[in-house]
């Protein structure tokens, strides 16, 4: 039993800086391994702000993902996101963890087009790891920003920055939530093949990079599928749009700790 306790608690502190790097995101993003820094999305309030800034119409999502097979290291994500005249503003909370260890984070998000082509967003961020017992919990703000160009009708380039100032929860083992920098492409291959690519780095460790392809089947339903490194997963999943309703299905595989299926549904408002 000590065993248990002691592995969920590792797996959980392992995820949470993870967490905190690269939020949950929407089961389209999760489907194509993350690499969505250059699409434009309600999800996009996690990964790059600057995907907002061409929403028409309020948005809203919920998002749930179940790490590893176990309900303590369950995700849930929610996002709104409205536009307001030339410019959009986003909440989103993310969320997860059990009742002696709990990571959260609320975010608000601003994005605006600069152009017709480059767009801007940023976030301020506020992050809380609660301890159960008498370990009481621990607090800070980051700050995030990025852009988004359009180089041509088929290719869109970005990049992203989270936490350049490298805030700190806690004085003990200076621990502090991850700095990361991502730049990427998304290429429209043809009307029904959209290629995704990115380059990642956590602060003082070594380069990622993550690719993901989206096929329109048909209509109303996508196929997607990813692969990265650091960390290395293998990801895929379905997405279909039923009116006003997007529902993304997406499962990520990792050699060691198994399948970690998601969900999530995306309303538009018209």
């Amino acid at each position: 039993m000590r065993f248990i306790v002691f592995a969920v608690f590792f797996l959980s502190s392992f995820c949470a800086f993870a967490q905190d790097a690269f939020p949950s995101s929407g089961g389209r993003f999760e489907a194509v391994n993350g690499a969505g820094i250059a699409l434009q999305d309600t999800w996009s309030i996690m990964q790059n702000q600057a995907g907002l800034a061409s929403t028409e119409q309020f948005s809203s999502g919920a998002f749930f993902q179940n790490r590893f097979g176990l309900s303590e290291l369950s995700v849930l994500s929610l996002a709104l996101v409205q536009p307001f005249e030339n410019q959009v503003f986003g909440l989103s909370v993310n969320t997860y963890g059990f009742q002696n260890y709990r990571r959260s984070r609320i975010g608000l998000a601003y994005a605006r087009s600069l152009g017709e082509d480059l767009d801007v967003g940023v976030q301020l961020a506020y992050h809380q790891v609660q301890l159960g017992g008498t370990y009481g919990s621990a607090n800070t703000f980051t700050v995030e920003g990025g852009f988004r160009y359009q180089l041509n009708n088929e290719v869109a380039i970005a990049a992203h920055i989270f936490n350049p100032n490298r805030s700190k929860l806690a004085d003990f083992n200076n621990e502090s939530v991850p700095s990361v920098i991502r730049t990427g492409i998304a290429w429209e291959i043809s009307k029904k093949v959209l290629f995704l690519a990115e380059v990642h780095q956590v602060f003082d460790e070594k380069v990622g990079v993550r690719t993901g392809v989206e096929y329109h089947a048909v209509d109303p339903l996508y196929i997607r599928i990813g692969a990265g490194s650091r960390p290395d997963l293998f990801s895929f999943g379905l997405g279909y749009v039923y009116k006003q309703l997007s529902i993304d299905v997406a499962a990520s595989y990792e050699q060691v700790l198994g399948v970690q299926p998601m969900i999530s549904l995306t309303y538009h408002a018209q």
